[in-house]
Protein backbone atom coordinates (compact mmCIF):
# COMPACT_ATOMS: atom_id res chain seq x y z
CA UNK A 1 0.00 0.00 0.00
CA UNK A 2 1.05 3.77 -0.52
CA UNK A 3 1.79 5.06 2.30
CA UNK A 4 1.16 9.12 1.96
CA UNK A 5 2.24 12.07 3.87
CA UNK A 6 2.05 15.74 3.59
CA UNK A 7 3.71 19.04 5.42
CA UNK A 8 1.62 22.03 5.16
CA UNK A 9 4.35 25.01 6.28
CA UNK A 10 3.63 28.31 6.27
CA UNK A 11 7.51 29.71 7.35
CA UNK A 12 7.56 33.94 8.35
CA UNK A 13 10.85 33.95 9.10
CA UNK A 14 14.52 31.67 8.12
CA UNK A 15 14.20 28.10 8.74
CA UNK A 16 16.30 25.03 7.53
CA UNK A 17 15.26 21.40 7.45
CA UNK A 18 17.79 18.64 7.94
CA UNK A 19 16.52 15.70 5.62
CA UNK A 20 17.46 12.38 6.57
CA UNK A 21 16.81 11.14 3.24
CA UNK A 22 19.91 11.73 1.17
CA UNK A 23 22.91 14.22 1.41
CA UNK A 24 21.51 15.49 -2.33
CA UNK A 25 18.98 17.38 -0.88
CA UNK A 26 20.90 19.10 1.91
CA UNK A 27 19.06 22.22 3.26
CA UNK A 28 16.03 23.77 2.36
CA UNK A 29 15.79 27.32 3.05
CA UNK A 30 12.08 28.85 3.41
CA UNK A 31 11.32 32.63 3.63
CA UNK A 32 8.19 34.28 3.80
CA UNK A 33 7.15 31.44 1.44
CA UNK A 34 4.58 28.58 1.51
CA UNK A 35 5.69 25.04 0.30
CA UNK A 36 4.25 21.64 -0.02
CA UNK A 37 5.85 18.69 1.17
CA UNK A 38 4.84 15.29 0.41
CA UNK A 39 6.63 11.70 0.93
CA UNK A 40 5.15 8.37 -0.96
CA UNK A 41 6.53 5.36 -0.10
CA UNK A 42 5.79 2.29 -2.97
CA UNK A 43 5.83 -1.91 -2.21
CA UNK A 44 8.66 -3.45 -3.95
CA UNK A 45 7.30 -3.81 -8.08
CA UNK A 46 6.53 -7.25 -9.21
CA UNK A 47 7.77 -8.20 -13.38
CA UNK A 48 5.33 -10.30 -15.04
CA UNK A 49 5.97 -12.03 -18.45
CA UNK A 50 3.33 -11.47 -20.69
CA UNK A 51 2.60 -12.42 -24.52
CA UNK A 52 1.50 -10.11 -27.69
CA UNK A 53 1.85 -11.56 -31.03
CA UNK A 54 3.82 -14.55 -30.32
CA UNK A 55 6.32 -12.10 -28.63
CA UNK A 56 7.13 -12.22 -24.64
CA UNK A 57 7.54 -8.63 -22.93
CA UNK A 58 7.84 -7.67 -19.33
CA UNK A 59 5.40 -5.84 -16.97
CA UNK A 60 5.96 -4.13 -14.40
CA UNK A 61 3.44 -3.89 -11.51
CA UNK A 62 2.93 -2.07 -8.51
CA UNK A 63 -0.47 -2.31 -6.62
CA UNK A 64 -2.75 0.27 -6.50
CA UNK A 65 -0.73 2.19 -9.39
CA UNK A 66 -1.96 2.48 -12.79
CA UNK A 67 0.44 2.09 -16.06
CA UNK A 68 1.87 4.51 -18.26
CA UNK A 69 0.45 4.10 -22.10
CA UNK A 70 2.44 6.93 -23.75
CA UNK A 71 2.97 5.59 -27.79
CA UNK A 72 5.95 3.26 -28.42
CA UNK A 73 7.49 4.18 -24.64
CA UNK A 74 8.00 1.82 -21.61
CA UNK A 75 4.72 0.97 -19.75
CA UNK A 76 5.73 2.02 -16.43
CA UNK A 77 3.77 2.50 -12.89
CA UNK A 78 2.85 5.65 -12.34
CA UNK A 79 1.62 7.25 -9.37
CA UNK A 80 -0.79 10.68 -10.61
CA UNK A 81 -1.10 13.69 -8.21
CA UNK A 82 -3.59 16.12 -7.92
CA UNK A 83 -2.08 18.64 -5.22
CA UNK A 84 -4.41 21.89 -4.54
CA UNK A 85 -2.38 25.12 -3.91
CA UNK A 86 -3.09 27.59 -1.45
CA UNK A 87 -4.94 29.87 -1.38
CA UNK A 88 -3.57 33.12 -3.21
CA UNK A 89 -0.72 30.97 -4.11
CA UNK A 90 0.64 30.16 -7.63
CA UNK A 91 3.07 27.48 -8.44
CA UNK A 92 6.88 28.69 -8.71
CA UNK A 93 9.00 25.36 -9.22
CA UNK A 94 8.75 21.60 -8.48
CA UNK A 95 11.32 19.41 -7.09
CA UNK A 96 11.46 15.94 -6.83
CA UNK A 97 14.00 13.82 -4.84
CA UNK A 98 14.07 10.01 -5.14
CA UNK A 99 15.54 7.60 -2.29
CA UNK A 100 16.64 4.31 -1.41
CA UNK A 101 17.03 2.57 -5.30
CA UNK A 102 16.90 -0.63 -5.65
CA UNK A 103 18.37 -2.41 -9.22
CA UNK A 104 15.58 -5.06 -10.45
CA UNK A 105 18.08 -6.39 -13.08
CA UNK A 106 19.38 -5.85 -16.58
CA UNK A 107 18.07 -6.85 -19.65
CA UNK A 108 14.55 -6.93 -19.41
CA UNK A 109 12.42 -6.20 -22.73
CA UNK A 110 9.68 -3.92 -21.59
CA UNK A 111 6.16 -3.50 -22.74
CA UNK A 112 5.53 -0.41 -24.31
CA UNK A 113 2.35 1.84 -25.28
CA UNK A 114 0.61 0.85 -28.26
CA UNK A 115 -1.55 3.25 -30.92
CA UNK A 116 -4.79 4.56 -29.49
CA UNK A 117 -7.32 2.85 -31.75
CA UNK A 118 -10.55 4.88 -32.69
CA UNK A 119 -14.02 3.55 -31.93
CA UNK A 120 -15.61 4.61 -35.11
CA UNK A 121 -14.45 4.79 -38.70
CA UNK A 122 -15.13 8.86 -38.81
CA UNK A 123 -11.12 9.18 -38.54
CA UNK A 124 -9.73 9.26 -42.07
CA UNK A 125 -6.49 8.97 -41.64
CA UNK A 126 -4.41 5.34 -41.50
CA UNK A 127 -4.10 3.64 -38.23
CA UNK A 128 -3.16 0.31 -37.85
CA UNK A 129 -4.26 -2.18 -35.14
CA UNK A 130 -2.56 -2.15 -31.56
CA UNK A 131 0.41 -4.59 -32.79
CA UNK A 132 2.95 -4.14 -30.83
CA UNK A 133 6.54 -5.10 -31.47
CA UNK A 134 9.82 -4.42 -30.71
CA UNK A 135 10.45 -0.67 -30.20
CA UNK A 136 14.53 0.51 -30.31
CA UNK A 137 14.86 1.60 -26.69
CA UNK A 138 18.59 1.85 -26.08
CA UNK A 139 18.74 5.34 -26.34
CA UNK A 140 15.41 5.87 -23.98
CA UNK A 141 15.83 7.55 -20.81
CA UNK A 142 13.53 7.87 -17.72
CA UNK A 143 11.99 10.53 -15.88
CA UNK A 144 11.24 10.59 -12.42
CA UNK A 145 8.10 12.68 -12.87
CA UNK A 146 6.18 14.80 -15.33
CA UNK A 147 4.95 18.56 -14.44
CA UNK A 148 1.83 18.17 -16.68
CA UNK A 149 1.01 22.01 -15.10
CA UNK A 150 -1.63 23.88 -12.91
CA UNK A 151 -5.63 23.59 -14.30
CA UNK A 152 -8.20 24.76 -12.05
CA UNK A 153 -11.87 22.66 -10.77
CA UNK A 154 -14.34 24.99 -9.88
CA UNK A 155 -11.86 28.09 -9.09
CA UNK A 156 -9.46 25.76 -7.41
CA UNK A 157 -5.76 25.82 -9.24
CA UNK A 158 -4.63 21.96 -9.01
CA UNK A 159 -1.01 20.78 -9.92
CA UNK A 160 -0.62 17.75 -11.77
CA UNK A 161 2.16 15.44 -11.11
CA UNK A 162 3.33 11.99 -12.36
CA UNK A 163 5.67 9.99 -10.64
CA UNK A 164 7.64 7.03 -11.70
CA UNK A 165 8.97 5.38 -9.41
CA UNK A 166 10.68 2.62 -11.55
CA UNK A 167 12.95 4.06 -14.10
CA UNK A 168 13.94 1.95 -16.97
CA UNK A 169 17.56 2.47 -18.27
CA UNK A 170 17.18 2.10 -22.63
CA UNK A 171 20.55 1.34 -22.98
CA UNK A 172 20.77 -1.94 -20.45
CA UNK A 173 17.86 -2.93 -20.15
CA UNK A 174 17.88 -2.07 -16.29
CA UNK A 175 14.57 -1.42 -14.08
CA UNK A 176 15.78 0.70 -11.18
CA UNK A 177 13.10 1.05 -8.22
CA UNK A 178 13.13 4.19 -5.96
CA UNK A 179 11.15 3.18 -2.77
CA UNK A 180 10.60 6.91 -0.91
CA UNK A 181 9.77 9.45 -2.90
CA UNK A 182 9.69 13.11 -1.93
CA UNK A 183 8.13 15.98 -3.89
CA UNK A 184 8.31 19.41 -3.04
CA UNK A 185 5.81 21.75 -4.39
CA UNK A 186 7.47 25.36 -3.90
CA UNK A 187 4.38 28.51 -4.70
CA UNK A 188 4.93 32.29 -4.92
CA UNK A 189 2.48 35.06 -3.79
CA UNK A 190 -0.72 35.58 -6.58
CA UNK A 191 -3.37 37.54 -6.81
CA UNK A 192 -5.71 35.44 -6.02
CA UNK A 193 -8.14 33.57 -9.08
CA UNK A 194 -11.34 35.57 -9.81
CA UNK A 195 -13.31 32.87 -10.72
CA UNK A 196 -13.14 30.82 -7.29
CA UNK A 197 -17.32 30.95 -6.15
CA UNK A 198 -16.36 29.90 -2.81
CA UNK A 199 -19.72 27.67 -2.69
CA UNK A 200 -19.63 24.70 -0.16
CA UNK A 201 -20.62 22.54 -3.22
CA UNK A 202 -17.34 23.24 -4.97
CA UNK A 203 -15.43 22.59 -1.79
CA UNK A 204 -17.04 19.00 -1.68
CA UNK A 205 -15.94 18.09 -5.32
CA UNK A 206 -12.27 19.28 -4.99
CA UNK A 207 -12.21 17.60 -1.96
CA UNK A 208 -12.77 14.49 -3.46
CA UNK A 209 -10.02 15.26 -6.49
CA UNK A 210 -7.17 16.78 -4.58
CA UNK A 211 -4.36 14.46 -2.73
CA UNK A 212 -4.20 17.10 -0.78
CA UNK A 213 -7.80 18.01 0.99
CA UNK A 214 -6.51 19.84 4.25
CA UNK A 215 -5.07 22.52 2.22
CA UNK A 216 -8.83 23.65 1.48
CA UNK A 217 -8.66 25.28 4.86
CA UNK A 218 -6.34 27.53 3.59
CA UNK A 219 -9.65 29.16 1.40
CA UNK A 220 -13.13 30.51 2.69
CA UNK A 221 -16.51 29.39 1.21
CA UNK A 222 -18.66 32.24 0.62
CA UNK A 223 -22.25 33.22 0.64
CA UNK A 224 -23.44 34.28 -3.00
CA UNK A 225 -26.53 36.59 -3.12
CA UNK A 226 -27.81 36.07 -6.38
CA UNK A 227 -31.28 36.74 -8.35
CA UNK A 228 -31.31 33.68 -9.78
CA UNK A 229 -29.89 30.00 -8.82
CA UNK A 230 -30.05 26.85 -11.37
CA UNK A 231 -28.18 23.65 -10.55
CA UNK A 232 -29.01 22.37 -14.46
CA UNK A 233 -28.91 24.45 -17.53
CA UNK A 234 -30.61 23.25 -20.94
CA UNK A 235 -28.83 25.20 -24.08
CA UNK A 236 -30.55 23.86 -27.00
CA UNK A 237 -32.62 25.96 -29.52
CA UNK A 238 -35.68 27.00 -30.21
CA UNK A 239 -37.41 24.84 -32.43
CA UNK A 240 -36.45 22.01 -29.66
CA UNK A 241 -37.32 24.09 -27.26
CA UNK A 242 -40.73 24.19 -28.71
CA UNK A 243 -41.12 20.42 -29.55
CA UNK A 244 -44.18 18.77 -28.35
CA UNK A 245 -43.74 15.33 -29.68
CA UNK A 246 -42.09 12.19 -28.20
CA UNK A 247 -39.33 13.17 -25.12
CA UNK A 248 -38.65 16.53 -25.20
CA UNK A 249 -36.62 19.15 -23.13
CA UNK A 250 -39.12 20.24 -20.94
CA UNK A 251 -40.23 16.74 -20.18
CA UNK A 252 -36.29 16.22 -18.95
CA UNK A 253 -36.77 19.81 -17.26
CA UNK A 254 -39.45 18.55 -15.63
CA UNK A 255 -37.85 15.42 -14.10
CA UNK A 256 -34.85 17.24 -13.06
CA UNK A 257 -37.32 19.44 -10.95
CA UNK A 258 -38.87 16.33 -9.75
CA UNK A 259 -35.30 15.48 -8.73
CA UNK A 260 -35.37 19.18 -6.10
CA UNK A 261 -33.09 20.50 -9.09
CA UNK A 262 -33.89 23.89 -9.99
CA UNK A 263 -33.46 23.89 -14.04
CA UNK A 264 -33.57 26.49 -17.03
CA UNK A 265 -33.56 26.17 -21.13
CA UNK A 266 -31.81 28.66 -22.48
CA UNK A 267 -31.79 28.56 -26.07
CA UNK A 268 -28.68 29.33 -28.44
CA UNK A 269 -30.43 32.51 -30.19
CA UNK A 270 -30.89 34.40 -26.79
CA UNK A 271 -27.45 33.72 -26.05
CA UNK A 272 -26.32 35.44 -29.79
CA UNK A 273 -28.68 38.46 -29.09
CA UNK A 274 -27.31 38.91 -25.40
CA UNK A 275 -24.24 41.50 -26.22
CA UNK A 276 -22.51 40.58 -22.60
CA UNK A 277 -21.35 37.30 -24.12
CA UNK A 278 -19.73 38.77 -27.48
CA UNK A 279 -15.49 38.96 -27.47
CA UNK A 280 -15.99 43.00 -25.59
CA UNK A 281 -18.63 42.21 -23.62
CA UNK A 282 -18.89 41.87 -19.59
CA UNK A 283 -18.10 37.65 -20.25
CA UNK A 284 -16.13 38.29 -23.33
CA UNK A 285 -12.13 36.98 -23.84
CA UNK A 286 -11.40 40.53 -24.29
CA UNK A 287 -12.53 42.40 -20.74
CA UNK A 288 -10.07 42.58 -18.14
CA UNK A 289 -13.14 42.88 -15.77
CA UNK A 290 -14.48 39.11 -16.61
CA UNK A 291 -13.38 36.52 -13.94
CA UNK A 292 -12.31 34.09 -16.60
CA UNK A 293 -9.68 36.90 -18.52
CA UNK A 294 -6.15 35.94 -19.58
CA UNK A 295 -4.69 38.63 -21.81
CA UNK A 296 -5.60 41.02 -24.73
CA UNK A 297 -7.41 39.56 -27.75
CA UNK A 298 -5.57 42.07 -30.61
CA UNK A 299 -6.20 39.76 -33.32
CA UNK A 300 -8.20 36.80 -34.90
CA UNK A 301 -11.76 38.75 -32.82
CA UNK A 302 -14.04 36.36 -35.26
CA UNK A 303 -12.22 33.76 -33.47
CA UNK A 304 -13.51 34.71 -30.09
CA UNK A 305 -16.72 35.70 -31.05
CA UNK A 306 -18.29 33.27 -32.87
CA UNK A 307 -21.13 30.75 -32.08
CA UNK A 308 -19.33 28.58 -29.72
CA UNK A 309 -17.41 31.24 -28.29
CA UNK A 310 -20.43 33.33 -27.24
CA UNK A 311 -22.27 29.79 -25.96
CA UNK A 312 -18.82 29.11 -23.84
CA UNK A 313 -19.18 32.95 -22.27
CA UNK A 314 -23.04 32.60 -21.26
CA UNK A 315 -21.57 29.17 -19.55
CA UNK A 316 -19.16 31.48 -17.91
CA UNK A 317 -22.29 33.57 -16.37
CA UNK A 318 -23.96 30.84 -15.59
CA UNK A 319 -21.33 29.22 -13.61
CA UNK A 320 -20.46 32.80 -11.78
CA UNK A 321 -23.86 34.41 -11.53
CA UNK A 322 -26.40 31.37 -10.83
CA UNK A 323 -23.96 28.60 -9.35
CA UNK A 324 -24.61 26.26 -12.29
Amino acid sequence: MEKFRMFFSLIVFVFLITLSFSPVYGLVKLRNDINLVFDFSFETPVVEKIEKNGEIFDRIVIDDLPVSRDYNKPCLPVKPLKILLPFGRDLKDVHVFAYDKTSLGVGFNIEVGGRLIPLVNTIQDKVSKDVVSSVDLSSYSSSLYRNLGVYFSHGFPILHINLFPVQYVGRTGELVFYRNIRVVVETVESQGHTAFRGLQKDFDVVERIVDNPSCLSTYQSMLRSVNENYDYVIITNLEFKNCNTGYTFQDLMDYKLSEGLNCKIVTVGEILLNQDYRVNGKWGDNNPDNPFYQRDVSSNLDLFDDIPARIRNFIRYAYMEWGT
